[in-house]
């Protein structure tokens, strides 16, 4: 029975309390859902940057082929003449 009375003498201070928290509660949801949107927004700009990043290596790799291509025939001239390379070949 004492117990009883007890928890009801605390309940008042305890409800008292926990209205008291309910806007420090709101203001850190608020906090949270802010944090949580920035976070969304730049995995957004991660995605399009990996994006970007994935065309630049891929116009490189086409680059670095052209050049390849464009210069194969240098090196083969090259081996042609005197004092030339002839062992050599280019990848």
């Amino acid at each position: 029975m004492l117990g009883g009375v007890v928890r009801t003498l605390t309940l008042g201070p305890r409800l008292i309390q926990s209205i008291l928290l309910l806007p420090e509660l709101l203001r850190r949801l608020d906090e949270i859902e802010r944090h949580t949107e920035a976070m969304v927004g730049n995995t957004g700009s991660m995605d399009r940057s990996t994006a970007m990043l994935v065309i630049e290596v891929a116009e490189t790799n086409r680059s670095i082929r052209l050049l390849a291509e464009a210069t194969q025939p240098l090196g083969r001239l090259a081996g042609r003449l005197p004092g030339g390379r002839r062992g050599e070949t280019l990848p």
